[in-house]
């Protein structure tokens, strides 16, 4: 089930030996690879189980629990829960590499059945390393759509740059001209008050105007009966002259024709 480059790989490393044409598990190498000792070692050379260190913590009354924990002290307790997770994970470990040489040791494993084991731990590596490969894979697959995603952003942003600079240009021009047609309101608004105003004073004269004219109307009436008035009375005095002017006239020549008479007499 091995690839030939994977072949060579184990065989480089020491872990399959060739004999008779035929691949075979080197078990010494493997253990010495795994740091475990020959299948068939003492059980005196493991080393002895060390259970873990457990720091004992001073306890908190209510009134510190209120108060946060320093930064020193927070540091401290977040190094020493790394700690704690890195010798449980090598307790772990050094548990499992127990186990496999107490079965070891005790004659648990045949060779076939180590053959067995070796090959299933080799598929199973196999199988991490298919699915590190898969892994792998989709991760560059990610990768390249998240280029592919930065391009067509990149891309995006310069229409989007584009379309803002010609965007603000327009709007630059619509203020300009908005600004043109404020100026020229402001304008219209001026002549319009300035209309208005002539327009006021326009007809406050064609009013005055009209008081003048009716003024004049009456005034020219009364004129005009004052003179007709004034007429009839001119007349009737004129007559009244013209009859008293003619009685002297009369009374008159009737004096100088008695005066000649009077001098023809005495003559």
């Amino acid at each position: 089930g091995l690839s030939k480059r994977e072949a060579e790989k184990l065989l480089n490393s020491g872990l399959l030996t060739i004999e008779n044409g035929k691949l075979k598990v080197n078990a010494s190498a493997l253990a010495a690879v795994s740091g475990q000792t020959p299948m068939r070692g003492n059980a005196e050379q493991n080393p002895p189980k060390q259970p873990l260190k457990i720091t004992k913590r001073p306890t908190t009354t209510p009134a510190d629990v209120r108060r946060p924990p320093p930064p020193e002290q927070l540091r401290a307790q977040q190094n020493e829960i790394i700690q704690l997770r890195t010798a449980l994970e090598r307790e772990r470990e050094a548990r499992k590499a127990a186990e496999f040489r107490n079965q070891s040791e005790k004659g648990l494993f045949t060779s076939n059945k180590r053959n067995e084991a070796l090959q299933q731990r080799i598929s199973e590596l196999e199988s991490r390393l298919k699915d590190r490969d898969g892994r792998v894979a989709e991760l560059q697959k990610k990768c390249q759509e998240n280029e592919d995603k930065v391009h067509d952003l990149e891309a995006r942003d310069v229409i989007i740059n584009e379309f803002t600079k010609k965007f603000q240009e327009k709007m630059k021009q619509r203020e300009s001209e908005l600004m043109k047609l404020k100026e020229e309101v402001t304008n219209e608004r001026s002549v319009k008050l300035q209309l208005e105003q002539k327009a006021e004073d326009l007809a406050r004269q064609c009013t005055e105007l009209q008081q003048d004219l009716q003024r004049s109307e009456r005034e020219k009436h009364l004129i005009e009966k004052t003179s007709s008035a004034t007429t009839e009375k001119f007349q009737q005095q004129l007559e009244q002259v013209q009859q008293f002017s003619e009685k002297q006239i009369q009374q008159l020549t009737k004096r100088l024709e008695a005066e000649e008479l009077e001098r023809i007499a005495l003559q």
